[in-house]
């Protein structure tokens, strides 16, 4: 693939992804004006259930499909894909009935009830979107890719607008756009990829085997679910219940703003993986000198994306949001400082799911994600809402150390270009 080619890829990636952080960003002023800080962070809450249920629903196994692709033949991907398919209809039933019975948990003012399980909803046909994703991202069908994504992200921008501003329905109207978006794109994904991939009788087979290899590499990410989960939701959790939802709300709208640079470090990514795997899959000096040489690239890309975005963010946050929110403006600079090692984090991650390591990952996250509450509960006495913006930048660059360590041991590559020479 020549340089060309590959910069367009990174391009369309970077534009679908970056569409796509549009929706939350075009919807800040409507939001910030017609909700209170309270109801923003009860959004906050309902956002992050929808990762956690989408990687339980799915037990991860899009990573697991992604990398099924290489070397497998047509026959082969229809029963990856078919196993999967069955794994997440008994996880979804499974995550239904476990949440109609923690539905006494739900009378707090954290979360109404009826959303959670619009979370279920949005988060399963997430998954089949993903599905749909992973595969155009395997054969480089770049184009079909950034329409699902930009189709998806105006559908769920206007509808919000719609019932929001037009039918003044407040926060619920947000999230039932989500629901509406997520189902009609969802079900669209699901009939690309039977039509393409899937038969009824191999859908209908029960392949013991085949889930067994999916649950093997799902299921040992779990910890690390949870420990994402614990960075992006637990902590606010606890900041809504120790300091109120409205500094919640205000803080999250400061995480919100972070979070685009999240979604570009995974269109990068996205691109990078795939050249990753190609490079150990068939690993020689060039090559891992090339590699080496890329990774250097890309990290100080980041940096220089994060230099940019805390100066730029933070000065024209008063531009675009009502006013009751401009105390976002402080937790800024460390929250995209945070995202900018989250990226670094995401280049080396992929080396341990290429070597199977999954547990490695699962372990770190936890590790990191329980140090993170123990010392948000310590710090949000004392410093709030600033305290656990902090916290999570320590958290982060922790994340980080220990994963790039692990994937230096395990892929036994040196960062020192003298070595290939």
């Amino acid at each position: 693939m020549s340089k060309r080619i590959k910069i367009k890829e990174i391009g369309a990636y970077f534009l679908a992804n970056s569409i796509g952080a549009i929706t939350p960003f075009v919807l800040i002023p409507i939001l910030t004006e017609s909700v209170t800080p309270s109801e923003y962070g009860q959004l906050a809450i309902f956002q992050s259930l929808i990762f956690l249920y989408t990687a339980l629903s799915g037990m991860n196994s899009n990573g697991y499909l992604l990398r099924g692709n290489y070397g497998s033949s047509d026959e082969k991907k229809s029963e990856i894909i078919a196993s999967i398919l069955q794994l997440l209809i008994v996880a979804f039933l499974f995550l239904c009935l476990t949440s109609w019975a923690v539905k006494e948990l739900f009378a707090q003012p954290s979360l109404k009830y009826s959303w959670l399980y619009g979370c279920l909803v949005v988060s399963v046909f997430n998954f089949l979107i993903q599905m749909r994703l992973v595969q155009w991202q395997y054969t480089g069908n770049v184009g079909c890719y950034f329409v699902l994504q930009v189709a998806l992200s105006l559908v769920n921008l206007f509808t919000s607008i719609l019932l929001i501003k037009i039918f003044d329905t407040s926060a619920d109207g947000r999230v039932l756009a989500m629901v509406i978006s997520y189902v009609l794109f969802g079900g669209g994904a699901f009939f690309l990829v039977y039509k393409q991939y899937l038969k009824l009788s191999v859908l209908s087979k029960i392949n013991k085997s085949e889930i067994i290899k999916v649950l093997k590499f799902g299921v040992p990410l779990m910890p690390h679910v949870i420990g994402i989960f614990i960075f992006t939701t637990v902590d606010k959790i606890i900041l809504g219940e120790y300091v109120g939802y409205s500094t919640l709300g205000v803080f999250f709208l400061a995480y919100q703003i972070s979070s685009l640079y999240r979604l570009i470090f995974d269109a990068m990514n996205k691109v990078y993986t795939p050249y990753l795997y190609s490079v150990l899959s068939s690993p020689t000096a060039p090559k891992k000198l090339a590699l080496v040489r890329v990774s250097y690239m890309l990290l100080i890309l980041i940096s220089l994306f994060g230099f940019v975005g805390v100066w730029g963010a933070e000065n024209l946050l008063i531009y675009f949001v009502d006013e009751k929110f401009y105390e976002a403006s402080i937790y800024i600079p460390l929250l995209i400082a945070s995202q900018c090692f989250g990226g670094a984090y995401l280049l080396f991650t992929g080396y341990l799911f290429y070597y199977g390591k999954t547990w490695l990952i699962s372990k770190v996250t936890l590790f990191v994600g329980l140090l993170n509450i123990v010392l948000v509960i310590f710090t949000i006495p004392y410093y709030g809402a600033f305290g656990v913006a902090w916290v999570f930048l320590i958290s982060k660059i922790i994340q980080f150390a220990l994963v790039c360590y692990l994937a230096k041991r395990e892929a036994k590559l040196s960062w020192d270009k003298n070595n290939y020479v």
